[in-house]
């Protein structure tokens, strides 16, 4: 199984990179050795057109991969359906991630436009304003299309562990206690994690298809855990390793030592273990592709493909081997750099291609499994989210976003591994709620988003299962930092009797966010180099009288000033900064990532937010005029925006220089374009040249319990003054608010708001080198204002939470009214997670 703090195990000390690597060489014969067959090509100069396509070796593919002396044995090509139903609902005419909030201003309506395999024709002379087709005295706005299976949708995942030999009797076994658990998906994990011969193989999905079946006579779906790219070997005096089998398969760093490495590297590693991590590229690839073939044949409903990165906790800037030469070289005429250098455009260029590398590689399994297997699913574990270690790994699984049939299931961290969230402080919050918001953003709207949901007792565990699902994804409650065991307590049981009994509330609905932060893949790898990932923010408690400090394990191994702090990272700083401001405004936002980005996922939000966006696309900028220019407003922060290509190259000058208010030989904004802004066409555009965000984040970030309310800082106001200055919020909180109530809206065509409020005040509030070992919880009474059209009126409002999962009744009132709009108002109490059904007439 994977580490959730993988990355940021700056820790990793004796690796057994031993040196069976290049000597010998594999009995199967390549053709394509990457230093005789690929030119010399100069790694600074790229061609203009670089697609990526799907890179062969060329040699046959190979059907088993054993320990000698096994003989291998090709698997049967015949399918099996899987009894388990896979109906999916009915598809909707809106594109989905067209949201279309109240606030929109009057239009006449217009014919909907479909997307054609998630783009859309940029030809059209429909404008932004028409295809919200909406007016303020409506609401239609249906749930996306779903291209996935219903039980994906609001999925209750947890551990389905059991023996390889398992009998009926003990599956039967497991199978009951997840259903007591009201597990709706069970994640099976046994033994694919190691170097398997093929009777092992076989007596493995043998278990599977008996558990199978059990499983889907029970209603319960299926996906079987198989690490992407890591083999495991046992190794003993008699036994050999993967790697010293198969040596050139492996992933090679950028120092030429293959990615290979031993006990005390990682958690999941046991005394004689050996991790090897595998090329992509090379003919490891059609070994995978085999036995997910298998996993497909034995009835699972999908396969969890666990962390398909380039592993750098002990070997850096993999690949390097024979196999990504080529493929590099087949993809874009270039060879790939032979040492670390930022300033080189031949380097910016290949960290660019293994993210499409990854991608790749998914999409060829996907595609071939699927030529079998039409319906099997495909669930992609990564452990990355918004912060560096993308670029690290080399795997962004936004790059995912609109490839159908593929989803994520993104593994979260907590702040600490034997902790959990119970130590962490208001801003580590903020990162968690960042990550799980990027989350759902990075996965287009009509597939499903899964996460893990760490914790290490029942009460951080309800809380971070809060941020997850009212953040849109289906969560996978597990102890920290492992993945077999939930907390103690009923946590899991509380939570997945809540989603079960409102799953249609929950999940069939879009949200209804009028702001998007736009995340930049681009930036993430070319700006901000230095050593460090921004996962969190705090370092570890100093003191605590009921707390050992020598038994934690915080995300970062600093002692001081952490230098994965996103406090000292500028630009994952600025970005979670921006993301601080618009929780503590109550102002619902969504995370709009960069890659595959087109005009459709623009069209609903009334605000983009641009946090330190320094590379960009002329696709990208193209799309963002236009926006802008059809009535969008955009806020832009940072000193050089838009300055650099997607491939981090210095631009003459900015891609957006129209929204900047300055000519192309300026350096520094007007003073009118921090006050009032920059019209554009319909639109507005604000710039600020400093981080706004980060000192945002940084100057509030000192524990204080008489920072009651919305802060009044000045960076505070340069980011959410534009907005409200654009469009003003459906919903507010009238009485006693606090910042660290953070509040999302969701709607279901129109008759369906759902909104939901976690709360996070205590922690705030408590400084935690003063925390008893519980979380802090503080309860808040609010009084809730609700801004309707003027001849809508609520029918009905009732409201649930973890404790009382049945809808209980709320009392609205009429507070005042306009020739436009009526104000309800309605009463609230939110320990730690509440959401409110409103229906109108």
């Amino acid at each position: 199984s994977s580490s959730s703090s993988s990355s940021s195990s700056s820790s990793s000390s004796s690796s057994s990179s031993s040196s069976s690597s290049s000597s010998s060489s594999s009995s199967s014969s390549s053709s394509s050795s990457s230093s005789s067959s690929s030119p010399a090509v100069s790694g600074t100069t790229r061609p203009t057109n670089t697609p990526t396509r799907p890179y062969s070796p060329t040699l046959p593919p190979i059907t088993s991969f054993l320990p000698p002396p096994s003989s291998t044995t090709t698997t049967s090509s015949s399918s099996s359906t899987s009894s388990f139903s896979t109906t999916t609902s009915s598809s909707s005419s809106i594109p989905p991630s067209v949201t279309t909030p109240l606030t929109s201003p009057p239009i006449s309506p217009t014919s909907s436009t479909t997307r054609n395999n998630n783009n859309i024709n940029k030809n059209t002379n429909t404008t932004m304003a028409s295809r919200r087709a909406i007016s303020p005295h409506e609401t239609r706005l249906s749930p996306p299309s779903r291209q996935h299976p219903t039980w994906m949708y609001g999925a209750r995942i947890a551990h389905a562990g059991f023996a390889e030999d398992a009998t009926v009797s003990e599956l039967s076994s497991v199978l009951s206690r997840l259903q007591n658990n009201l597990v709706s998906v069970g994640e099976c994990d046994n033994t694919l994690s190691d170097w398997l011969t093929e009777a092992q193989w076989e007596a493995v999905m043998d278990t599977s298809s008996a558990w199978c079946q059990l499983a889907h006579k029970a209603g319960m779906a299926t996906i079987y855990y198989y690490p992407a790219l890591e083999i495991i070997s046992h190794k003993t005096s008699t036994e050999p390793s993967y790697s010293s089998t198969f040596p050139d398969e492996l992933q090679v760093g950028i120092d030429g030592k293959p990615n290979k490495f031993g006990y005390g590297t990682v958690f999941w590693l046991e005394e004689d273990d050996e991790s090897a991590w595998l090329s992509p590229n090379g003919p490891y690839k059609y070994k995978f592709i085999n036995n997910v073939k298998k996993i497909a044949k034995s009835g699972s409903d999908g396969v969890w493909m666990d962390v398909p990165v380039y592993f750098d906790s002990v070997v850096k800037w993999s690949d390097h081997s024979k196999w990504a030469k080529q493929a590099y070289f087949n993809d874009t005429g270039l060879s790939i750099p032979s040492s670390l250098n930022w300033a080189d455009p031949g380097w910016r260029r290949w960290v660019s291609w293994r993210h499409d590398n990854i991608r790749q590689f998914l999409l060829d399994v996907k595609n071939e499994v699927r030529k079998q297997y039409p319906s099997f699913q495909f669930i992609i574990e990564t452990y990355v989210c918004d912060y560096h270690d993308a670029t690290f790994a080399g795997h962004d699984g936004a790059y995912l976003r609109k490839d159908e049939g593929i989803s994520v299931v993104w593994e979260v961290s907590s702040v600490s591994d034997t902790h959990g969230m119970l130590y962490a402080t208001e801003d580590d919050w903020t990162s968690l709620i960042a990550m799980y918001k990027y989350g759902r953003g990075a996965v287009d709207y009509s597939k499903p988003s899964w996460s893990f949901v760490y914790g290490v007792q029942s009460d951080d565990a309800i809380s971070v299962m809060a941020e997850a699902i009212s953040s849109g994804n289906s969560p996978y409650e597990v102890k920290t930092p492992g993945k077999e065991e939930g907390v103690l307590g009923n946590a899991r049981n509380i939570m997945y009797t809540l989603l079960q009994s409102h799953a249609s509330s929950l999940f069939n609905t879009t949200s209804s966010a009028s702001v998007a932060i736009y995340h930049s893949s681009a930036s993430r790898d070319y700006i901000d180099h230095t050593e460090g990932n921004g996962l969190f923010c705090s370092s570890p408690p100093s003191s605590s009288s009921s707390l050992d400090l020598t038994s934690v394990e915080w995300y970062s191994d600093s002692s001081g000033p952490s230098l994965d702090s996103c406090y000292n990272k500028p630009w994952m700083g600025e970005y979670r900064g921006i993301v601080k401001a618009l929780i503590n405004s109550h102002i619902p936002f969504n995370i709009l990532p960069s890659p595959h980005l087109s005009l459709s996922d623009v069209l609903g939000y009334r605000v983009i937010m641009m946090p330190d966006v320094q590379a960009m696309s002329d696709k990208e900028a193209e799309i963002i005029l236009s926006w802008v220019s059809e009535g969008g407003t955009i806020i832009m922060t940072g000193p050089s925006p838009c300055s650099l290509s997607s491939y981090g190259d210095p631009r003459p000058s900015s891609c957006l220089l129209p929204l900047l208010n300055l000519s192309s030989s300026s350096s520094s904004p007007s003073s009118s374009s921090s006050s009032s802004g920059v019209s554009y066409g319909k639109g507005r555009a604000w710039w600020y040249a400093d981080r706004v965000g980060l000192q945002y984040i940084k100057e509030t970030q000192i524990f204080s319990n008489k920072r009651q309310d919305m802060p009044s800082s000045s960076n505070y106001r340069k980011l959410i003054d534009p907005i409200l200055a654009t469009f003003q919020p459906i919903v507010s909180i009238t009485r006693n608010s606090h910042r660290c109530i953070h509040m999302e809206m969701n709607q279901r065509d129109d008759n369906l708001l759902v909104l939901q409020f976690t709360n996070f005040i205590g922690i705030c509030q408590t400084d935690p080198n003063l925390r008893d070992g519980r979380l802090p919880i503080q309860e808040r009474n609010m009084s809730i204002s609700l801004r309707l059209p003027s001849h809508r009126t609520i029918t009905s409002l009732t409201s649930s939470d973890p404790l009382h999962p049945s809808p209980s009744s709320l009392s609205s009132s009429l507070s005042s009214s306009t020739s436009d709009f009526n104000y309800f108002t309605f009463d609230i109490t939110v320990s730690q997670y509440m959401f409110v059904l409103v229906t109108l007439d």
